[in-house]
């Protein structure tokens, strides 16, 4: 990296007592170059008190430090998580819409003994400096590329600041997950009660979508519910034009051979034609829209041939109420 570490450990590249020293793996798996060991143990032997080894990732395999370090630290970068990918996803596409891109961000304190903080002054004092560090860093970035963007910090937790932010907002974009220890879930806790409670259209971007937000196909679930209609109203005004739009449809037939829901298949095919037709007319679109209509499992049939650049779209209640 050239200067890469000397401008990031901006505090210490100066410092007599502080040697630095950048390493490049040349295909080296593990995370560490192959002469790392080698290195540190030079510098042992040279009297240093401490060696820092700092890994070139953090993914499944590049673990190798845990066989040379005595001690291994896990480093998280402060407002990391998918809501960095959240960010980019909107940046890309607000100034296509002319749209205002607000960036909100939450902060709390852990409170201890029930003691609760009720002067706006104290919660100033307690507000961390990184807050705004950080949205700003962000902000100037999106300003650079012609994106129009307010931004705020806000105490309060994150489900609740967002959703009173998006009251008066036309779109709510939350990552996947944040920073909570829960990582298996599909949706963190924040972004799983902005989707439930808001008020507005909720987007939850993944971690691995296409860094230029760009959108391969918009998959719509279709049950003929309100809230499935109004998706694909939804999908049809928020489509590019150059973008398909296929609508899904499922019918779980039971395991028992009953005649008669051979007939109620067919009416919740003709029902699920239907729907399209009048979205496609109130839109304005003259036809163009992919429909699957199968018999299978909603989810599956949903999920079904998704990519990263995929943009899928459900409303907010079935016909099963769930």
């Amino acid at each position: 990296a050239l200067l890469g570490d000397r401008i990031r450990l901006s505090d210490h590249f100066l410092d007599p007592g502080v040697f630095i020293r950048s390493m490049g793996t040349r295909g080296h798996l593990g995370g560490l170059a192959e002469a790392t060991l080698q290195a540190l143990l030079v510098l042992d032997a040279a009297g240093r008190d401490l060696v820092f080894l700092e890994t070139v990732g953090t993914g499944q395999s590049e673990i190798e430090v845990i066989g040379v370090a005595d001690t291994v630290v896990l480093v998280l970068m402060p407002g990391s998580g998918d809501s960095i990918q959240a960010l980019k996803w909107a940046a890309a596409h607000a100034p296509h819409r002319a749209a205002t891109l607000r960036v909100v961000r939450s902060w709390t304190y852990a409170a201890a003994g029930g003691v609760e903080v009720a002067s706006t002054l104290v919660l100033e004092e307690m507000r961390p400096d990184t807050a705004y560090e950080s949205i700003d860093e962000f902000t100037a970035e999106m300003r650079e590329s012609g994106v129009v963007v307010e931004s705020e910090v806000v105490f309060g937790s994150a489900a609740s600041v967002l959703l009173a932010a998006s009251a008066d907002a036309d779109l709510l974009i939350v990552g996947t997950r944040g920073k909570g220890g829960f990582a298996r879930l599909l949706l963190g806790s924040t972004s799983h009660q902005c989707a439930t409670h808001a008020r507005v259209p909720v987007l939850v971007v993944p971690r691995d979508v296409p860094p230029d937000g760009s959108i391969s196909e918009i998959v719509v679930g279709m049950d003929t519910s309100p809230g499935a209609r109004a998706a694909l109203a939804w999908a049809f005004e928020f489509a590019p034009d150059d973008v398909p739009i296929r609508v899904v449809g499922a019918w779980h037939r039971s395991r028992f051979d009953v005649p008669a829901w051979e007939e109620d298949e067919e009416r919740a095919k003709r029902q699920f034609d239907t729907a399209i037709d009048e979205a496609e007319l109130a839109a304005g679109r003259r036809g163009g829209t992919r429909r699957h209509f199968d018999d299978g499992h909603p989810v599956a049939m949903l999920m079904d041939g998704l990519t990263p650049s995929s943009l899928l779209v459900v409303g907010a209640r079935g016909q099963r109420g769930l």
